[in-house]
């Protein structure tokens, strides 16, 4: 048990677990146990098995990542993959060593059958190397070498070695060869394959020719007869809706296999697929059909196919309804079949599924019922149970499997908890006291994904959070509006076997309410004979508004505190009556109203003039006549943006004369026109007022 605690406590430790497999057919059971343990550079690898008559280890394996630079060591069982011109996959158990260019491997083959633990009686031992040269980024090249001795067999002596190269002439076209040559008892053999691929929108190709010598035999000792192989697989697509596809494979003048297909699908028409075949050495002509229709949540699909050895027919109807899917499905090719199915997830974490098969083949039938239950426990914890009565010929079999996994990633995955209490926080001072209440049924939000909502008493509980940084967040759709969170989303750090408390105090908002006018006569009150200011600009904590038309504002839903209130922009030729920030505390709830603002108007100087006695004036000769002087473009434009400054600043009677006299000089000059009317168009709006 402490080594256990020692083990999940380092860091980055992880385990993935199908811990228990159970299958039962009749009187014979089969029990699989099955672990991956990581942490930091280590990964362990256990299967044990159990038997109705054995038990014990069936694979086992230790790797260490970067051992040495970018090398991984295995010490166990591991897949060996030799790609040459027959390819072969080696379980062999020993030692190996892989970087991304070199592969080492020794040890010894287990034997080709279900012992337990397994044995290595046919091989002696096994070596071998794998070396990868880029020449360029578009043509690695692979060698290879594989020793094998066996005790037994066909050959006891297999010096493998080959070379493998890939040439990529671009995104979609691809070339590759593969050499391969033996020595053994039977002396030199050699083979060779060539391949080319292209895959393109419209149409593409997968050619392989294979050249097998004699003498060759393949890595995992195996003798193969000398000769020619052919196959090419293309596909050809003229239009959106149609597809021709050809298929030949040949080795032999009586070893000659070909087919062509064709298929229609465009939606919503149902789908069309027809295909021929014919085999030269049976000599056999095949044709199939196939014809499927689907349309939002429903599919019909049916299949006929024909030879002279057999004829064979499927319909397959499917039927989605919300999260419910039913199938039923018919066959009929040596003996009927006929199959229901359905399947339904009642929540994310279960499933279920049911099916029913009857089959009858000869005069005798046999019957089938199988359940399907999927279930994920908790966060990463899963279980998959299947049943299976099978009744053939009036007596019954009963087939049970069960299955459990799991992947615990234990730093951060599953044994922290974070629990917290919603509540109207009546006195402000975020914590739970008797004066406050709980608020319910509000949903807690973990992550952006995990929701739960808050009991009667106000508290939720989040258990099995992932170790590390967490948010949380409150929905508050279905709560009043003005109720609020304050501080509506929170951080915290939640840490192995740890427990974080994280409270929502909610509080009841306020509002605040003002007005600004004109005050006239200075005395700091509104008086019925002053009016609002409309357009007035009002700054609260950063938030802006603007007044109405009637000089009121208002800022609503906000939380208990203080608040600085502050003019930022006024009429022009205006000043605030007392030009100071105004500082407001508002308590949970509280309405805040007729609050005003006070604006005088800059007052213009008053020039007297004094008139004096009347004097007789005698008339003046006749002026001498001079020339006009003419006004030049340049004067003009600067009385017009005379005009337009009168304009902005809203002296309206001035900028219309301004413009008149603009238009008297020039009649078409197009900006005094246009801005005449927007004078004209203001001085009607002042006088609706």
């Amino acid at each position: 048990m402490l080594i256990f605690l020692f083990l999940i406590a380092l860091p980055d430790a992880r385990l993935n677990t199908s811990f228990y497999t159970f299958q039962k057919f009749g009187g014979y059971g089969i029990s699989d146990l099955y672990l991956n343990y990581a942490f930091s550079r280590y990964t362990v690898d256990l299967v044990l098995e159990r038997r109705a008559s054995e038990s014990g280890l069936r694979s086992f394996s230790i790797g260490i990542d970067s051992l040495i630079k970018d090398y991984y060591l295995t010490v166990g069982e591991r897949q060996i993959f030799l790609n040459g011109p027959l390819s072969t996959t080696l379980p062999l158990w020993g030692i190996t060593v892989t970087g991304r260019d070199i592969g080492l491997f020794l040890g010894k083959a287990k034997d080709y059958t279900t012992a337990l633990p397994p044995t290595f009686h046919q091989n002696n031992y096994t070596f071998g190397f794998k070396f990868q040269r880029n020449f360029s980024y578009r043509a690695p090249v692979e060698f290879y070498f594989l020793k094998k001795n066996d005790a037994s067999g066909i050959v006891t002596n297999n010096n493998s070695f080959g070379m493998n190269t890939k040439l990529k002439v671009s995104e979609n076209l691809f070339f590759n060869s593969q050499v391969g040559f033996v020595l053994s008892e039977f002396n030199l053999g050699s083979a060779f394959s060539l391949g080319a691929n292209y895959n393109g929108q419209r149409y593409g190709t997968n050619i392989i020719f294979r050249k097998v010598f004699e003498n060759f035999v393949t890595p995992s000792n195996l003798l193969t007869e000398p000769g020619n192989w052919f196959q090419a697989n293309t596909y050809f697509r003229p239009l959106n809706w149609l597809s021709i596809g050809q298929d030949i494979s040949y080795s032999n003048i009586y070893n000659l296999n070909l087919g062509l297909n064709l298929g229609l699908n465009r939606y919503p028409l149902p789908e069309l697929g027809y295909g021929i075949s014919y085999n030269r050495k049976t000599e056999i002509f095949g044709q199939n059909l196939h014809l499927g229709w689907y349309y939002k949540k429903f599919s019909i699909a049916t299949d006929y196919a024909r030879s002279a050895i057999e004829k064979s027919f499927g319909l397959k109807i499917t039927r989605d309804i919300k999260n419910f899917q039913f199938w039923s499905q018919f066959q009929l090719k040596t003996g009927k079949i006929y199959q229901l199915g359905a399947s339904l997830p009642f929540t994310k974490n279960i499933r279920t599924k049911w099916s029913l098969n009857f089959l009858s083949q000869n005069g005798a039938t046999k019957t089938s019922k199988t359940i399907d239950l999927s279930l994920k426990i908790l966060r990463n914890f899963n279980l998959n149970s299947t049943y299976e009565m099978i009744t053939y010929n009036h007596t019954s079999e009963h087939l049970f499997s069960l299955g459990v996994s799991s992947s615990l990633l234990f730093e951060k995955t599953g044994l922290s908890f974070i629990t917290g209490k919603v509540f109207m926080d009546l006195n402000n001072n975020g914590i739970f006291d008797y004066e406050d209440r709980a608020v319910s049924d509000i949903e807690v939000i973990l992550d952006g994904k995990d929701v739960i909502k808050t009991d009667k008493n106000g508290n939720y509980q989040f258990s099995f959070v992932p170790s590390g940084e967490h948010t949380l967040n409150l929905n508050l759709i279905n709560v009043p509006a003005e109720i609020g969170a304050g501080k509506g989303q929170r951080s915290v750090n939640t840490r192995f076997l740890s427990r974080a408390r994280v409270h929502f105090p909610l509080g009841e908002l306020g509002s605040i309410e003002g007005l600004v006018y004109y005050d006239d006569n200075k005395n700091g009150k509104m008086e019925s004979d002053e009016r609002g200011i409309p357009n007035v600009v009002i700054g609260l904590n950063g938030y802006l508004t603007t007044t109405d038309t009637r000089g009121r504002f208002r800022f609503a839903n906000l939380m208990s505190g203080t608040y600085s209130l502050e003019v930022k922009v006024l009429p022009p030729e205006t000043f605030l009556s007392v030009p100071e920030i105004s500082y407001i505390h508002l308590k949970p709830g509280e309405r805040f109203q007729d609050y005003q603002i006070g604006v005088i108007r800059k007052e213009r100087p008053v020039q007297k003039k004094r008139f004096e006695e009347p004097q007789i004036i005698k008339p003046l000769p006749p002026p001498s006549k001079k020339p006009i002087k003419r006004v030049t473009p340049e004067e003009i434009e600067n009385l017009f943006k005379k005009g337009v400054n009168y304009f902005l600043a809203e002296q309206y009677k001035e900028a219309l004369k301004i413009f008149n006299q603009v238009l008297t000089i020039n009649p078409e000059h197009r900006g005094a026109l246009e801005y005449k009317k927007r004078t004209q168009a203001r001085l009607e709006a002042l006088k609706r007022r």
